[in-house]
């Protein structure tokens, strides 16, 4: 969204429905009333629990401040494994689709799923290549359940950022500064080997 010229408010480091919640009230009053603005787009993590951050919205702080006008859950489709007709069938919502294989967790808060999330912050330059490589074997056990992943890393020739949700990842080039850092979310995670995978040794794990 930022590409596209829209002020982005950014809350790393965790769920702005559990750990993160201070942070995302805070921003989210600063928004309201320095810009008043007629719409407020909110993006979670794709493994928060989104009827806790509809009972912040509708929390004393902002009910008479703001409505929720509506909720789009997003689910990535694995294209290349969809033919033309599946294709058609799922954009007109009439594919019946098979949940079984998906990441699922209970209903219940955040903390309570031990999620971990790791915070890396590198120097190394990244081909395309290379960094269809390093997210490649992280779909390999030994590296933990990596969930969910995003990152803004310096490129050889062109900066780089890149999105990863469960086994599959896009890469593009990043129009804005790149600063050299991700964050790792799954479970299990480990640390050590996700740190060698992309060249350093800074970086932290935590629980939530």
């Amino acid at each position: 969204m930022e590409r596209d010229g829209f002020d982005v408010f950014e809350i790393t480091s965790g769920c702005i429905c559990c750990i993160m919640k201070k942070d995302f009230v805070k921003i989210f009053s600063k928004i309201l009333q320095e810009y008043s603005p007629e719409r407020v787009v909110i993006e979670p993590t794709g493994i928060s629990i989104l009827s806790e951050i509809i009972d912040i919205l509708k929390s004393p702080e902002f009910v008479d401040r703001c409505t929720i006008n509506s909720k789009s859950p997003i689910i990535t489709a694995n294209w290349s494994e969809m033919n033309h007709e599946e294709i058609q069938k799922l954009l007109r919502l009439d594919l019946s689709i098979d949940f079984s294989n998906l990441f699922y967790t209970e209903y219940k808060p955040c903390s309570d799923n031990q999620f971990d999330t790791l915070g890396i912050k590198t120097s190394k330059k990244f081909t395309e290549d290379s960094l269809k490589e390093v997210l490649e074997k992280l779909k390999e056990s030994e590296f933990g359940i990596v969930i969910r992943g995003k990152g803004f890393l310096k490129g050889a020739d062109k900066d780089l950022e890149f999105s990863y949700a469960n086994g599959q990842y896009e890469i593009y080039e990043s129009k804005l500064e790149s600063t050299g850092k991700l964050c790792i979310i799954g479970k299990n995670i480990n640390q050590k080997k996700i740190k060698a995978l992309f060249n350093t040794k800074i970086g932290g794990l935590f629980k939530w």
